[in-house]
């Protein structure tokens, strides 16, 4: 249901630029036409985001980072950087971290991207209706009122696409459940920690304590008992990590995305205790690996654990760890690369030690 009404709104967003392209259809025009409905579409996904970055301000969050597209402004000692960074799936994100204490709000913060949209698509409506605008600048306000409703509706609109939460439905399970607050705070709260480099073994265990009783089926936190598993995994923990990602895949609500994510890396831990003879992963499993690879740092330590514990082969695994090593010089969180640079090594170490024992 949730992609055909998405389906519904593209195309009639697709639908209004064509019907302006038939009557503009001289060479030039339909160029400018089309230069238009793209600035229009990207003017409205910078403006949601935008909306996000107002009213988490207005809420008391502090700015984390402000992406559009593969680019992304990180915040980091108090100084802006730029660099590249792309989640599939999605065209912008405005990541921010709540204030401190347990009584913070969250509607405004989630909402605000999707409030911001159908505001300026409702003052484009009213320019166009008040003021006679010439025939481009008439296909521009229209195009960007379109695309406003469409980005504004397809995530106020409580929904789950490809395997994620939109806004409306996150602002809908916040309102109802403590443990979901909970976690998409914590989310918010590594991600900053993060991107000033600390790592996952710099939380403390109480942190996560509220895990012990949550239901790992919602995805909020079932996204945070993974990250919790990949802390297991940085503190060495491997079978406290592999029983964690054992636990959260017998959840039967547990999103796609999330389950390819657990599959990987509990692949990785079977491997690190010494496992031998691993099942190939399912096609699906695969395609989200190959996908998410260019984006995810965690990919080329998930290769180079196989690479030297089932396939022996150091020549490939130096270079996994190159490629590690250049790509986290650009790699926006610092802390997360720190993190994975610890399991690079106890990987290293374990191979070292089997290698002497023959094993």
């Amino acid at each position: 249901m949730s992609k055909i009404l998405v389906f519904i709104l593209a195309a009639l967003a697709g639908a209004l630029g064509g019907f302006y392209a038939a009557a503009m259809a001289d060479g030039w025009s339909t160029l400018l036409l089309l230069a238009e409905l793209w600035f229009a579409y990207f003017l409205q996904v910078v403006l949601h985001e935008g909306g996000h970055l107002l009213f988490g301000r207005l809420s008391g969050y502090t700015v984390t980072s402000f992406r559009v597209g593969r680019w992304m402004l990180l915040r980091r000692e108090d100084r802006w950087t730029l660099s590249r960074y792309q989640i599939p799936g999605t065209g912008g994100q405005c990541l921010m971290c709540p204030p401190d204490g347990e009584d913070y709000p969250v509607l405004l913060y989630n909402l605000g991207g999707s409030l911001f949209n159908l505001m300026l698509s409702a003052l484009a409506g009213l320019l166009l209706w008040r003021v006679p605008l010439p025939p481009l600048a008439e296909a521009f306000f229209v195009l960007f009122a379109v695309f406003g409703v469409v980005i504004g509706l397809t995530n106020l609109i409580p929904l789950r696409v490809g395997g994620l939460d939109n806004d409306g439905r996150n602002a809908l399970v916040l309102a109802k459940n403590p443990d979901s607050r909970w976690a998409f705070a914590a989310q918010l709260r590594i991600h900053a920690a993060q991107a000033q480099g600390r790592t996952l073994s710099d939380f403390p265990e109480e942190f996560f304590a509220p895990l012990k009783t949550a239901d790992w089926n919602n995805p909020l936190i079932g996204a945070v008992a993974c990250i919790y598993a990949g802390r297991r995994m940085e503190q060495g923990d491997f079978a406290g990590a592999k029983a964690d990602l054992d636990r959260l895949l017998a959840c039967p609500a547990l999103s796609q995305l999330l389950r390819y994510e657990s599959l990987l890396e509990q692949r990785c831990c079977r491997r690190l205790l010494g496992e031998r003879a691993l099942e190939s992963l399912d096609r699906q499993t695969q395609k989200f690996r190959k996908s998410t690879r260019p984006y995810f740092i965690s990919r080329c330590r998930q290769e180079y654990v196989l690479a030297l514990l089932e396939e022996s082969d150091l020549e490939k695994a130096q270079k996994l760890r190159d490629e590690f090593e250049k790509r986290a010089q650009k790699y926006p969180y610092p802390g997360e690369t720190a993190g994975e640079r610890k399991m690079l090594d106890r990987t290293l170490a374990l191979f070292q030690k089997s290698s002497k024992s023959g094993t």
